[in-house]
């Protein structure tokens, strides 16, 4: 319980973008810094919320934080399918490029970009996939992680994105469980 009250009242403050997040059920990306990352970490931290307060017998903030870990899919962009920079208006942040990555100045992610962040979703691997088009398109876009260049865009670039294996960046930890995503989408053999 103690440690319970801790993850819910932690999750309920008003710092580093939660009070948008809760707003507007995502972080837009003219009111605060690395929008993306933030809105996607806070979705899966509230999808952690809510496996404690289940095994708790807490009914009400088990479904008040699944909820809101659903709230990934808020700045997934259908069109390009990409996890996206989305502006308190609801339009997509422009101009938009995957590769594009800004250390902590002026992002809308956290050490990385686009490529490497729109697979954050490891708690509901099969709402990302059928937010990419079900398993087919799902491991086309997984195929394409490996198998784009390696370049990355901008001038300043995140020292962080490293261990490049086209835009899967084995360096740093966002990448780690990307490629057991393939298991999900009935491709472990990839």
């Amino acid at each position: 319980e103690e440690v319970y009250n801790a993850m819910k009242t932690s999750a309920m403050q008003d710092i580093r973008g939660t009070d948008f997040y809760r707003e507007y059920g995502y972080i837009p990306s003219d009111k605060e810094v690395e929008s993306v990352t933030k809105t996607l970490e806070y979705a899966y931290d509230d999808w952690c919320i809510a496996q404690v307060a289940q095994a708790l017998g807490n009914t009400e903030d088990y479904a008040y934080f699944m909820e809101r870990a659903n709230s990934y899919q808020a700045v997934f962009d259908p069109e390009t399918r990409f996890m996206r920079g989305k502006l308190a208006n609801g339009k997509w942040r422009t101009p938009f490029d995957p590769k594009f990555s800004s250390h902590r100045v002026n992002t809308d992610y956290t050490e990385g970009n686009a490529w490497q962040h729109s697979w954050f979703v490891p708690h509901d691997p099969e709402g990302l996939i059928g937010l990419m088009g079900g398993n087919e398109a799902f491991v086309e876009k997984l195929d394409s992680l490996f198998e784009e260049s390696s370049e990355i865009v901008g001038e300043n670039v995140s020292v962080d994105i490293s261990g490049l294996i086209g835009q899967y960046a084995h360096g740093n930890e966002p990448s780690h469980h990307i490629a057991y995503f393939y298991n999900f989408a009935g491709r472990p053999d990839k």
